[in-house]
């Protein structure tokens, strides 16, 4: 920066003269520009201005007039009201409000208040395809509060604007004529998340691991859950002691934890019906209720967890408690978040792994816990057994357009899963025995006094 005493005044506004060097200093006003604040992220209108450094008089007053010329094309003209995208999403939101259930609401409430941070007070009829696109730009960035999207997610934003732009359409007396820029605005190329699918070995191998290792049985409940019946994260957080049918060997779904992001700071969890599900329908099928598989090593599992459930609660279990538990949860009588299942599920694999490496083994590619519902579906179905006992027991609807007359519309689900509990059951060959989890209780002296004990006891 020049400092006071090396400047001229050239008598022509904006342009200022160097002592030293003899060089003209042109300061450019761009006018009020939509740039994004440091700390939040959001789009706002600021005035912006730019220096530009030239050898000479006649090049500097040749840049204030481009600057000027250029100012005078963007000036509106004949424009005595404007829409702002603010308003207008609103307008969509309110008219859209009443066909959305409780989880698409709290979603696209999520969508309008990243949107409104970018387009805010821009006039809706200004927004062209590049704007779209620089808009997409954005959202890849971190941005105050707004972090990062995966093009995946930026390609539902794609979705949303598409919609709004389409219902400006129909409403030309409010809105002008207007086209749809979004459709051919570029996302960039979505790369799409490829599933880990554990052969029968590993799924063996992990589930003697657990066994034998981990002294919480809800990190084998969880895992168990996921890869022996493909149950989603959220349906584990949400399955109750009653709903499993321990007679007819099956575990009804009614429902889910899922996240409810109120705003960005405050994040809450609350139940709802399984994924796909309408919140008010009146059937089982509507609300995506389903049966599915319970066999014998899950059984096993839940037994256990149950068992220690009790042990760490001092109580009965009822049918109203969680299945999912951690022992931490037991003792400070809180709910599991499927947040943590995840979590668990990743601190487990870093054990499992460990071992492996001490033991001098290849270690295990990570897997996600969803991974584990891929991983159910593959075996069951390469393992023979009746796609459509899959199908319903994941909570999937055949396809209208593919799948045959006589299962699509003639096939009634009774809720039979005993091809898949036989097919699990005869896949898992590790012996079912777990560790006394009651002496996680006990005191180091009570410990090995039961030790002495048992060898007495053994000779």
């Amino acid at each position: 920066m020049a400092r006071k005493d090396d400047i001229i005044d050239t008598g022509f506004p904006g342009i200022k003269q160097k002592k030293s060097n003899g060089k003209y200093i042109v300061t450019l006003d761009l006018g009020r520009q939509r740039v994004p604040d440091k700390k939040t992220g959001q789009m706002k209108l600021k005035q912006v201005k730019t220096t530009r450094t030239v050898d000479t008089l006649r090049e500097a007053r040749a840049i204030i007039g481009e600057n000027n010329a250029e100012k005078a094309r963007r000036k509106q003209t004949g424009v005595t009201s404007k829409m702002t995208f603010e308003l207008a999403f609103q307008d969509f939101m309110d008219y859209k409000k009443p066909d959305w259930d409780a989880t698409n609401l709290e979603r696209n409430k999520s969508y309008q208040k990243r949107l409104n941070a970018y387009f805010g007070d821009m006039e809706v009829k200004k927004i062209d395809v590049l704007e779209i696109e620089k808009f997409f730009r954005w959202c890849q960035q971190e941005q105050g509060e707004f972090g990062p999207l995966q093009n995946i997610t930026i390609g539902s934003y794609k979705s949303i604007l598409s919609k709004f732009f389409k219902f400006m359409s129909k409403r030309t007396s409010l809105y002008g004529e207007l086209g749809n820029p979004v459709k051919n605005a570029e996302v960039g190329e979505v790369e799409l998340f490829e599933a880990t699918t554990l052969t029968a070995e590993q799924v063996n191998d992990i589930f003697r691991y657990m066994l034998d290792n981990e002294h919480d049985t809800a990190i084998i409940v969880g895992w168990s859950l996921a890869c022996f019946t493909g149950m989603r994260r959220g349906e584990i957080a949400g399955l109750r002691w009653g709903d499993i049918d321990w007679e007819n060997k099956k575990i009804h779904i009614l429902r889910q934890r899922k996240r409810v992001s109120k705003t960005h700071y405050d994040k809450g969890w609350i139940e709802s019906v399984p994924k796909k599900g309408k919140e008010n329908a009146k059937t089982p099928e509507g609300r995506k209720e389903r049966w599915t598989a319970f066999p014998d090593p899950l059984a096993f599992v839940l037994t256990a967890a149950k068992r220690q459930q009790e042990v760490y609660s001092r109580r009965e279990v009822t049918d109203d408690d969680y299945v999912y538990r951690q022992k931490a949860d037991l003792v400070n009588d809180v709910i599991c978040s499927p947040d943590a299942i995840t979590k668990r599920n990743n601190d487990m694999q870093n054990r499992y792994n460990k071992k492996r490496k001490e033991a001098e083994k290849e270690e295990l590619e990570h897997y996600r816990l969803h991974d584990l519902r891929h991983t159910h579906a593959s075996l069951c179905l390469n393992g023979g057994v009746l796609p459509f006992q899959v199908y319903y027991s994941m909570g999937h609807s055949f396809n209208k357009h593919t799948d045959p007359t006589t299962l699509k519309v003639y096939l009634h689900d009774d809720g039979d899963r005993s091809q898949i509990n036989d097919f699990i059951s005869e896949l898992i060959t590790t012996p079912l025995e777990i560790f006394d989890f009651e002496d996680d209780l006990l005191t180091p002296k009570q410990r090995n006094s039961k030790r002495i004990n048992l060898r007495n006891d053994e000779v």
